[in-house]
């Protein structure tokens, strides 16, 4: 979409805002790591007191402010699933590896390359989580939840909405954190 993009308004100025993140292959979702997120916030203001240095100084304390806020959840974050027994969580849409990453989880998706998923993996992944002892699907409220039900259903399960694209970034990061724990403690 860039080069479209930049080919219909060539003036536009471009920020890599995952500059320094270390990205994981075919996974575009680097703003579920509040890690990552540090880094994009740092790129952004940048590239904001640039191309208005006249109120870097206003972008620089909200640049503060707001990676003081993100240090904070990730602290909590670390403390919260430090001594969890149980590590795999089971998501329709795979939108999580980066957070799992940050916490030593392990991410397992119904979906993948944003195809609806065959029998096959269902079933699969259905015979995973009862193995596992998971008895919660995660969804997110702008795909699909069919699949999830589904899996849900087979393994006596609910399905529970988790959000990173929310426009409170922080509070949805908060609360889809307390809902894995929740699910990974049971």
């Amino acid at each position: 979409w860039l080069a479209k993009l930049l080919a219909q308004s060539p003036n536009i100025p471009v920020v890599n805002s995952s500059e320094g993140v270390t990205l994981l292959a075919e996974d575009p979702h680097i703003w579920s790591s509040p890690r990552n997120a540090r880094q994009m916030v740092q790129n952004i203001a940048a590239a904001l007191s640039e191309s208005f240095p006249a109120q870097k100084a206003q972008i620089e304390a909200n640049r503060v402010t707001l990676t003081a806020d993100i240090e904070a959840m990730d602290n909590s974050f670390r403390a919260m699933f430090s001594e969890l027994k149980t590590r795999r969580f089971f998501v329709f849409h795979s939108a999580w590896k980066y957070f799992a990453k940050d916490y030593n989880l392990e991410e397992v998706a119904i979906e993948h390359g944003c195809k609806e998923p065959s029998a096959d993996d269902i079933h699969h992944v259905v015979e995973e989580a009862r193995a596992s002892g998971a008895r919660t699907i995660f969804a997110q409220p702008t795909m699909s939840r069919a699949s999830a039900d589904v899996v849900a259903k087979e393994i006596g399960g609910e399905v529970i909405m988790v959000n990173c694209l929310s426009e409170d970034w922080l509070q949805a990061m908060v609360q889809s954190a307390k809902e894995f724990k929740n699910a990974l403690s049971q």
